[in-house]
Order: structure tokens, then C-alpha cells, then sequence
């Protein structure tokens, strides 16, 4: 098997189908491959072949992107509204810093109804499968893993598992934090071992959530409340819980009821009394960038080019972003795509935003999280400072959602 195509993009998680589908639209003749067959029987399920309970915050620019693409429609079945995000400070481990401070942001402060969507990733990911299956400018290598890159003049080759080759114009990795098409071209990465794990899983609740999400900073790393839609009738929320290792492993290893119980205690009560908590699924947390994000006829985007910690919902929507911008200057050279004038322009565009971003949110992390009394009492100062100026907390609301 020999094929030619003008993009082969390498992942088919979330960024990877919306790059196939954003450049099929564009007119391109796209190919894309995972070594996930992304069927039915696999669709939302994590590696180790346990349910994904992850979520994903789909924020607004993202949300009128996917429009444009004809994709939302297909994916926000079960999509639910995010009018606030509350913060709450939770100094009860330290009785010198009794006082909890919540300070709410409300999408209606900068005129808009919503700051975006939560959705089940396993929702968009059968709904992206669906479209990039029936979309005649895509062809779909599911089931085959990249094994290597060869790199030629005008040509760019990824050699799969089956032993076939595929040629494109231009190679997209999309294929994550361990990306083999970063490991092909050489590409080493910056990073480091926040020495936390977060804990992903589903809850059921007596109070409503009232579309509200709930981030509580305290020792460890933030516990935050994601609402979704309702489910059997029943309160919903997603909970991305970041916990010390060590910590995160005790909590992984209790009985559900007694798990059920810290959950309850964290929660401080924002949701009422938690009836369920789904199966926990685990995650290592690190921060990661890639030294590069080009190569010639190649560029990465999404998680194989930055990883950022499950706070403040930048990752998904940096990597829209990553998407956004790279179809916009291929779109203005419609012949190549991997011309290497648009690589170091995209390169131009998204390095100094992406080194802002991760260090951002990687701050935001370690303030979130830290012993550091001194360290606490400062952040506690500044959620009075943003919860007493508007134009400061304006701001901040505008800086999360670009």
C-alpha cells in the first residue's frame, strides 16, 4: 500500500479529529492514523480499558470554532452550560488562615450568557469518530500505529506498524504527550514532574449545581466540580481531584464508601450530599513543552507540543487554538501546506503565547496547591484583590477565555 495525500495527521484523540475535519473542510485530502481503531467497543474507554469519566470545557472561542466546522451540532447532546466559576480558598487545614474565601466569576459580567460547555469526552469523541468516518476528504488508518518519519524535499512519509507508507505534504502530530511522531523527528521536551496525580470520576449530588464550576484550593492541588447534565433524573457533576502522589494513591486504594467520604469532606458541601462517585480514573501531572514545534514538513500541536495541568481548562482549548491558527495560514497557501514559510510563521504565532501559557498555568498549579504559609496568605490577598477591583476581575475572565 502506497498512498499520497496532502496532510496525514498522527492521533485521533480530540485535537487530532478536529484537525482532519478542519483541513477536509479547507478541501485538502487528508489521512489520519491512531493505533485506537476508534470503534464503538472502545470509544471512552482509558488505556488500561476502564470508562474515561474525563471531561472536557469546551470555552467559547472553541465552542463558535466547532460551529463554523458543522461539529458541535454533532457532539453537545450532552453538553452543559458554564455560567460561573467560583473559587473557594480552603485554608481548614491551617487554623491561623480559618476564614474561607469564594470569590464567583459570572460569564454575565463580560455579556455573555455562558463562558462555554462541559462535555463528556467520551460524547466527543464518538461524535468527532462519526464525522471524520463519513467525510469523503478523509481517510481513516485506524487501528495502525506510526513506527517512523522520513523526510524529503516535498515530501514528508510516516511508516506504519503494517509495514505500508503513507506520503503527505505535511505530517501533523496530534498524538500526545508521549508523541512518536516528536520521539521520529527529534524533538526533546522540556518538563517537569509536578509529583501530583489527579483523580478523574463522576458524581451524583442532592443540591444543584446550578451550572456552576467549583474549583477549592487546598492542601495538595485544587479539587474542582464540573456541572454536567442531569443524570436518570439525577445532580451530575464531573470531579477532577489533584492529590500529592502519595496522597492520590491512598485515595485510589480505599473501599467506595470511605472514598465517598474524603470526597464529601473536599467537596466543603458545594453540591449538598454526594449520593455516588463513579469509577476513579488516574492521571500523572506534568507540565511539558516541546523545545520545538515545527520541523521540516512536520509541526506539532496539542499535547504533543504542550501539556499543562488540569486547572483553569487551558489544555483542550490551546490546543483548538494550535488548530485555529495553523488552518488559517494554511488557508492562505492552498497548494502546500507544509510549506516551510507557514511552519515558522505558525511557529512565530504560537511559541511566545505557548511558553506564557504553561508557565501561566503552571504557577497557577503551585500557588493552588502549596504548604507555603506565607505563600497561601499572598493568594489568599489576591483573591481579595480581584474580588474587589472589576476591571482586574474583567480581566481575568477575559485572559481564561482566550
Amino acid at each position: 500500500m502506497h498512498n499520497i495525500f496532502d496532510i496525514l495527521i498522527c492521533g485521533a484523540g480530540p485535537s487530532g479529529l478536529v484537525s482532519a475535519l478542519t483541513f477536509a473542510k479547507q478541501g485538502y485530502k487528508v489521512a489520519i492514523i491512531d493505533p485506537n481503531k476508534r470503534d464503538s467497543e472502545t470509544i471512552g474507554l482509558t488505556d488500561n480499558k476502564f470508562p474515561d469519566f474525563r471531561s472536557t470545557a469546551h470555552l467559547n472561542p472553541t465552542v463558535e470554532f466547532l460551529k463554523t466546522l458543522g461539529i458541535w451540532d454533532e457532539i453537545c447532546a450532552n453538553s452543559c452550560p458554564l455560567e460561573e466559576l467560583i473559587l473557594i480558598e480552603d485554608q481548614y487545614e491551617r487554623p491561623f488562615f480559618s476564614a474561607k474565601k469564594k470569590i464567583v466569576f459570572r460569564s454575565s459580567e463580560v455579556g455573555q450568557s455562558c463562558f462555554g460547555y462541559n462535555l463528556p469526552i467520551k460524547d466527543s469523541l464518538f461524535g468527532l469518530s462519526k464525522l471524520v468516518k463519513a467525510n469523503k476528504n478523509i481517510t481513516c488508518f485506524f487501528g495502525l500505529a506510526l513506527q517512523d518519519i522520513l523526510q524529503k524535499d516535498h515530501l514528508i512519509s510516516g511508516k506504519l506498524s503494517d509495514g505500508s507508507t503513507i506520503d503527505s505534504k505535511l505530517i501533523i502530530g496530534a498524538d500526545g504527550s508521549g508523541s512518536k511522531v516528536r520521539e521520529a523527528l527529534g524533538i526533546g521536551v522540556q518538563f517537569r514532574n509536578t509529583r501530583q496525580t489527579a483523580l478523574s470520576f463522576h458524581i451524583t449530588h442532592d443540591k444543584p449545581h446550578y451550572n456552576s464550576s467549583t474549583e477549592i484550593y487546598s492542601e495538595g492541588g485544587p479539587f474542582t466540580v464540573v456541572p454536567l447534565t442531569q443524570k436518570n433524573g439525577l445532580n451530575a457533576s464531573a470531579v477532577v481531584w489533584m492529590q500529592t502522589t502519595e496522597e492520590a494513591q491512598f485515595l485510589l486504594d480505599c473501599v467506595d464508601d470511605v472514598f465517598r467520604e474524603y470526597v464529601q469532606k473536599k467537596s466543603l458541601g458545594v453540591v449538598g450530599n454526594i449520593r455516588n462517585c463513579s469509577t476513579v480514573s488516574s492521571r500523572e501531572v506534568v507540565i511539558q513543552i516541546a523545545n520545538n514545534i515545527v520541523a521540516k514538513r512536520a509541526v506539532l500541536i496539542g499535547e504533543a507540543a504542550h501539556l499543562l495541568p488540569p486547572i483553569g481548562a487551558q489544555g483542550y482549548n490551546s490546543s483548538i487554538k494550535d488548530i485555529m491558527i495553523l488552518s488559517q495560514l494554511i488557508g492562505e497557501c492552498a497548494l502546500d501546506p507544509g510549506e516551510s514559510s507557514i511552519l515558522r510563521k505558525y511557529k512565530s504565532i504560537r511559541m511566545p503565547d505557548l511558553y506564557i501559557k504553561t508557565g501561566g498555568v503552571g504557577l497557577l498549579n503551585f500557588l493552588a496547591w502549596t504548604n507555603n504559609p506565607l505563600i497561601k496568605k499572598a493568594r489568599l490577598l489576591g483573591l481579595n484583590l480581584i474580588d474587589s477591583n472589576e476591571l482586574i476581575k474583567k480581566s481575568a475572565i477575559r485572559f481564561g477565555l482566550n
